[in-house]
C-alpha cells in the first residue's frame, strides 16, 4: 500500500512567501540597476557633448590663428589639421566667418576671406587652410 504524504499547509505558505520575497528583492535590484544605467547614459552623453564643445572651441581658435598668419604668407602655402569628434562637429560659413558647432556650443573664426565651407562630421575629418590668389581658403573633408 502506498501512502501519500502531504506537506503541511504552513510549510507550503512559507515557501510561497519566500519565493514572493525573492521576486520583490529581485525587482528592486533590477529597478536600481535600470536607474544607475540611465544615469550613466546621461553622464556619457553630457561628457561627449562637452568634449565636442571643447574640440569646436579649439578648432575655431586654431583656424583663427592660422588664418591671421596665412594673410602674410605667399600663395601656395598650405596647412592641414585632422580632428576626431566624439559625436559630431558641424561647420558652416557666412561671409568671412566660419562657425564650428560641437555639442550645444558654437564658436566662430574670422578667415579674412570669403568662405563657402560646410559639413557635418561624425568621424575623423581634415581641415585644409591654403592661400590662393591672395586669399585664405578653407576646406573640410572626411579623412
Amino acid at each position: 500500500m502506498s501512502q501519500i504524504i502531504k506537506k503541511p499547509a504552513s510549510l507550503r505558505r512559507a515557501r510561497a512567501q519566500s519565493s514572493l520575497e525573492f521576486l520583490l528583492v529581485l525587482a528592486a535590484l533590477l529597478s536600481a540597476l535600470a536607474l544607475i544605467l540611465s544615469s550613466f547614459s546621461f553622464a556619457m552623453g553630457a561628457f561627449k557633448s562637452a568634449g565636442d564643445a571643447s574640440l569646436a572651441s579649439s578648432i575655431a581658435r586654431q583656424v583663427q590663428a592660422e588664418s591671421e598668419a596665412f594673410r602674410f604668407l605667399a600663395d601656395g602655402s598650405k596647412k592641414s589639421f585632422e580632428f576626431s569628434p566624439l559625436e559630431k562637429i558641424t561647420i558652416a560659413s557666412s561671409g568671412t566667418k566660419v562657425s564650428f558647432v560641437g555639442g550645444e556650443s558654437s564658436f566662430e573664426a574670422d578667415t579674412f576671406s570669403q568662405q563657402s565651407v560646410q559639413g557635418i562630421f561624425e568621424k575623423s575629418f581634415v581641415i585644409l587652410i591654403e592661400k590662393s590668389g591672395g586669399k585664405v581658403r578653407l576646406s573640410a573633408h572626411s579623412s
